[in-house]
């Protein structure tokens, strides 16, 4: 009977990764070029040429993100047709779900709690350099339940497992909470819709 070698993989530990992530971080944070620094900026990419017909139009679009994905790191963006009230909407909600809901409910919800890395991320949970970052998070992904077409039933987390991934605030805990955020991801996938349907 033929025998199989399992190979192992290196087992790296979180606290190795972290501080691996930390050095490179030091490490990028001293090595100054002061060329890309001053001419460093962020830019703002229309939008409108995404909902064209033609596909060159598009390209233009695709090619100006590509870029700054891969020079600056970061973009704004213009003119991309999601209502006003659904954005003010999804700030609103972000303000209460940090402002309001108590820390203990928070808890519940925090992404450690969460195989995917979907919840609460407190401020200091993700420091990589020592430092305490200003800002918590809110993750969620796609459900059926957000998508206003009801979804194909085909979505799959990213271990193939087709459970619910998220996790919501009570109803009770933040009134509202869940049916603006759906507002907003509706209003969002609209768009989507279109531009990903016009480019097929």
């Amino acid at each position: 009977m033929a025998t199989t070698t399992v190979q192992v993989p290196d087992q790296t530990t979180y606290e190795e990764a972290r501080n691996g992530a930390a050095a490179y971080l030091q490490s990028r944070l001293l090595a100054q070029d002061r060329v890309a620094d001053e001419n460093f900026e962020i830019p703002i990419i229309d939008l409108t040429p995404s909902f064209s017909a033609s596909l060159e139009d598009r390209q233009v679009v695709a090619a100006q993100i590509r870029r700054a994905c891969t020079t600056s790191g970061f973009f704004y963006i213009s003119n991309h047709r999601i209502p006003g009230s659904a954005c003010d909407g999804i700030l609103h909600q972000a303000d209460r779900f940090m402002h309001e809901l108590p820390l203990s409910k928070k808890e519940t919800l925090h992404l450690k709690n969460n195989k995917f890395g979907l919840g609460w991320e407190p401020s200091e949970y993700t420091s990589i350099a020592g430092d305490k970052e200003e800002k918590e998070v809110f993750n969620f992904a796609y459900e059926e339940r957000l998508d206003l077409s009801g979804g194909d039933g085909k979505y799959k987390n990213l271990d193939g497992s087709t459970e619910k991934s998220n996790m919501w605030p009570d109803e009770q805990d933040l009134p509202g909470f869940y049916e603006n955020v759906r507002t907003y991801y509706g209003a969002v996938s609209q768009i989507y819709q279109r531009c990903f349907l016009r480019s097929r």
